[in-house]
């Protein structure tokens, strides 16, 4: 039969028709509305079309002939064996059965357009090398066999489902070129040697439920993509910058996984990393499920990436490392959960969220972790900092698990709260707090490292074993007790609650310190040099002894406000016990200074400044400098202790008294008499009221000594020996 005329030749709906003969559509086209079943050849010349619109069986003995198109938007059964190289077949609905038993090969020569409709049948479908197929119109295609690509697709539009599979061959590629959601929904394979080019301009969806296969190359050349779906990887994946790769379902990125480009990846859904990676390129992103880096080797953030951790677990028993050298690690968003080691050695920003786990951070020297948010219990897993630690929340920042700063580490407590609620705290590093800011030690513990606090220390430690202590704030610790084995140094000026001295070696004052509460010895001394130390009105001491004492022979002094009676200055020189005791008699509230030095002599220009001649002998060889804070208004009791080894040759302790230089002269203060005890000793004078240098002679001292109205006999400063008479 011959179609020659010059349009389309329609078989009417309902109408069957049958060749087992030759059909030539010369000179026109043909259009089947009814059933059409053929088993002889049909030739379709070019230019020429022939249309399925209806039921179509094409049995064995088929063949078609001349490069003319067809079109199938029916169901057609294909019952022969097909290879297509010479015509151009379009699938634009219903359905196609290859139910041949061989492959339906689209070869060279041919054309294949699919723009809707599916593929079936028993036998599956195949693209040669060399020609490129199409996939587009919006419309959805149904894929129930497996197609093979060996040549190139362009897929510009139209989801694709259903129950087949593509395999991209070693060698094909397919272009994606268009923008929707679930774009595809049948298990895709990219061969090793195969190319998947996503060139639209949006993001690409693997469709949830559907495996993707990436053994070749994979190239998100001007989009995104998301995995929705399980995909398992061992090729390569290029993203450029400004595109994005999410892995949303289970990801297992294998050996031979290669990924290039500087763009960004997220991982939400479970990634099992089994390939070892130096990321250096990459920004990457775990916002949820888990990361599992199972490689052998730790995943490494190096120069040139950044790693975002906004929620879900870091696990995996090969670890994690942020290099050095500007590597920015950003940790945001909701809990997060650490089960496997992290190394910092570059800088980690935490913003928010809780990091719990079974594992820890390793902070290494040289590295910087910065913590700018405040709520409870944030820090839910172990830390190791030896580098720099950094906390600028406004609120309480809680550790409740092993915390341990270790030298050369740095907790620097720049603002809010720090709390340390585990007794598995190590502070040997340096610790840090500015003013405003409270680090509050709820588990005793000791520390070792330098401190340097402007804000507030709280709460309670075991011991200060640290080189330095520097205090321009306030310690309101249960106790700060200084406990090294060698010279401590008490550095700043500030206040402290509870001050004890346990080292042996002593602790050096370098700065002023108020204590307010209760100055404690218990082994060693605390030497004041040049610094003063300041005991509140309530404050206390105890433990003091011939061994363990304040050095006070500096130009520092023991200062202790005053508002009653024996008040004890418990000072001495850096081999001498010398306490004063001072009992405020009349006049109101006063805070004296005390402090004690070698020698006496005949004049001072200010106090405890010598101006004159070394006075030896007959006489106690030390020299108490007492001042008061507002001159003037007050008297009281002094007392000075002494020991036999601070007495000058030929001093007659039984025959002796305080006296007092008042700026001019020394004055003898009451009557000569015993000195009271049997070592140490201690002799006292009440009313005076004028404070400088005190020290203790007898009636043969050379000290020159002013009598007021001279030397009358019998006077408190006539001890009868008439050498004394020439000294007034």
């Amino acid at each position: 039969m011959n179609q020659n005329g010059s349009g389309t030749f329609n078989v009417w709906a309902g109408t069957h028709f049958t060749n087992a003969g030759t059909l030539n559509l010369v000179t026109a086209n043909w259009v089947t509305n009814g059933t059409f079943t053929n088993s002889g050849t049909i030739d379709i010349p070019a230019g020429r079309l022939l249309t399925f619109a209806s039921t179509t069986n094409l049995n064995t003995g088929t063949s078609f002939t001349g490069t003319g198109s067809i079109t199938s938007g029916a169901t057609t059964n294909q019952n022969f064996s097909w290879t297509n190289n010479t015509h151009a077949l379009t699938i634009s609905g219903g359905t196609w059965n290859n139910n041949s038993g061989i492959v339906l090969a689209f070869a060279p020569g041919g054309a294949f357009n699919w723009t809707a409709g599916a593929l079936s049948g028993n036998s599956d479908y195949s693209i040669a090398a060399w020609l490129t197929v199409t996939l587009s119109t919006p419309s959805t295609k149904t894929l129930n066999r497996p197609l093979t690509n060996n040549g190139t697709v362009n897929w510009s539009e139209g989801v694709i489902n259903g129950t087949g599979n593509i395999q991209n061959t070693n060698g094909a590629v397919f272009n994606i070129q268009f923008v929707t959601t679930n774009q595809l929904q049948v298990p895709f394979t990219n061969q090793l040697g195969g190319t998947v080019n996503q060139n639209g301009s949006g993001t690409f969806n693997v469709w949830s439920g559907t495996n993707f296969t990436n053994a070749g190359t994979l190239n998100l050349v001007s989009a995104n993509w998301v995995t929705n779906g399980a995909f398992t990887n061992s090729g390569t994946i290029d993203i450029p910058a400004g595109r994005l790769l999410t892995f949303s379902s289970t990801t297992n990125l294998n050996a031979g996984t290669t990924i290039t480009g500087a763009g960004a990846i997220t991982s939400g859904g479970t990634t099992i990393q089994n390939f070892p990676w130096i990321n250096s390129t990459h920004i990457l992103t775990v916002s949820g499920g888990t990361w599992n880096n199972n490689s052998g080797t730790m995943l490494a953030f190096a120069p040139g990436s950044t790693f975002n951790w906004s929620g879900g677990t870091l696990a995996g028993a090969a670890g994690f490392e942020i290099h050095a050298g500007g590597t920015i690690a950003s940790f945001s968003g909701a809990t997060k959960t650490l089960n496997s080691i992290l190394t910092n050695n570059g800088t980690i920003n935490w913003s928010a969220g809780v990091i719990n786990g079974t594992s820890a951070i390793g902070n290494t020297e040289g590295a910087s972790m910065n913590i700018s948010f405040s709520g409870a219990n944030q820090l839910g897993v172990n830390l190791y900092n030896y580098g720099t630690l950094t906390y600028t929340g406004n609120g309480t920042f809680n550790t409740s698990v092993i915390f341990q700063n270790v030298t050369p580490g740095v907790l620097n407590v720049n603002a809010g709260q720090w709390h340390f609620n585990n007794l598995a705290t190590l502070h040997s590093g340096t610790l840090n707090t500015l003013a405003g800011a409270t680090a509050q030690f709820n588990f005793s513990t000791s520390v070792g490292g330098p401190v340097n606090n402007s804000g507030t220390l709280a709460g309670s430690i075991s011991s200060f074993t640290g080189p330095t202590f520097t205090n321009n704030g306030s310690v309101t610790l249960t106790s700060l007790p200084f406990a090294g084995t060698a010279t401590q140094t008490l550095d700043g000026t500030g206040t402290i609650n509870n001050l004890t001295i346990n080292n042996a070696n002593g602790v050096t004052l370098g700065g002023d310190q108020t204590v307010t509460g209760t100055l404690t010895f218990t082994n060693g001394k605390l030497t004041l040099g040049s610094s003063n130390l300041t005991l509140g009105l309530a404050a206390t001491t105890s433990g003091q002894a011939a061994a363990r004492y304040i050095v006070a022979d500096g130009s520092g002094s023991l200062r202790r406000a005053i508002n009653g009676a024996n008040v004890l200055f418990p000072i001495g020189t850096t081999s001498s016990y010398l306490p004063a005791t001072l009992s405020l008699t009349s006049g109101p509230q006063e805070t004296f200074g005390v402090r004690v030095q070698d020698g006496v002599h005949s004049d001072y220009s200010t106090p405890g400044t010598p101006d004159g001649a070394l006075v030896q002998n007959e006489q106690v060889e030390r020299t108490w400098v007492i001042t008061e804070q507002t001159a003037g208004g007050n008297q009281a009791t002094v007392q000075l202790q002494w020991n036999a080894a601070d007495e000058g040759s030929g001093f007659g302790r039984a025959n002796s008294a305080l006296h007092a230089y008042n700026g001019t002269d020394w004055v003898v203060l009451g009557l000569l008499g015993p000195a009271s005890g049997s070592g140490p000793y201690t002799r006292s004078a009440s009313a005076v009221a004028q404070f400088r240098e005190f020290t203790v002679a007898d009636g043969e001292s050379t000290l020159a000594v002013a009598c007021e109205g001279g030397v009358v006999p019998g006077a408190s400063c006539d001890d009868g020996d008439p050498r004394r008479s020439a000294m007034s």
